[in-house]
């Protein structure tokens, strides 16, 4: 029985709960696909130079995204494998060229997608990309001008569309834009035209039914003030 915690110091409830966690057949048994046994910890990477930079676990703990250099030290690039090890990883962004760079990704709520941002193209123009979940055809879902960056993504709820923060029309003014997922019809801009020096922040949230939550100097410079966009995306681009 677990001790109520009363008179007890954190560690020994700590000691408590780790011990009653303990399997009673004792240690546990890994044979990897090469026939190799192992206890305990397993490396999931073999990476020859570089590091692990960042990971996400997917939704029911089988598989693990996470960002790699297994290369040149300035190339970071996306990768998939079984969290227990049983085979290796494999590489869902497309082979970068020297200096290219994957910098951020993310799995979309029903798990069907992969997003990453990288500059995969045109070395410095940082463009979102789309990639099944297990792996297949690279999407690029917007097409930027050599002056523009995507800076930041967030994937729907309903896992049916992007919305991303770029400087796609000039190259001062940040604004919002969506694409669907599945990279089946053109990105459309969801905020209004800025002010000049007006920006939209980086604290927007995709909602439900379409629309999109965003805060903007939109009409008036360093005014802050908050928008909801439209249901169905009208504006030009």
């Amino acid at each position: 029985m677990v001790p109520s915690g009363k008179d007890e110091p954190a560690w020994a409830l700590l000691e408590v709960c780790l011990q009653t966690h303990v399997p009673i057949e004792g240690r546990r048994f890994l044979r990897r696909a090469d026939g190799e046994i192992h206890t305990g910890v397993v490396r999931l990477t073999q990476l020859p130079s570089g590091s692990v930079k960042e990971f996400l676990v997917s939704a029911d703990g089988s598989q693990v995204l996470y960002l790699a250099n297994p290369g040149p030290a300035t190339t970071s690039e996306l990768f998939r494998g079984p969290a227990d090890g049983s085979s290796p990883p494999v590489r869902l962004s497309n082979p970068l060229g020297l200096n290219r760079t994957v910098t951020s990704f993310a799995l979309s709520p029903d798990q069907s997608r992969v997003v990453y941002l990288a500059d995969e193209l045109a070395n410095d123009v940082f463009e979102i990309f789309s990639v099944p979940f297990a792996g297949g055809p690279v999407l690029r879902l917007d097409p930027l001008p050599s002056f523009a960056d995507v800076s930041s993504f967030r994937i729907d709820v309903r896992s049916e569309r992007v919305v991303f923060l770029a400087n796609r029309n000039s190259a001062g003014d940040l604004e919002l834009f969506t694409v669907p997922l599945d990279g089946s019809a053109a990105a459309k801009r969801l905020s209004d035209p800025p002010t000049a020096g007006g920006d939209v922040q980086s604290d927007y949230l995709p909602l439900r039914g379409g629309r999109t939550l965003y805060r903007a100097d939109q009409g008036t410079n360093d005014v802050l003030e908050l928008f909801v966009s439209l249901e169905r995306p009208v504006l030009p681009r």
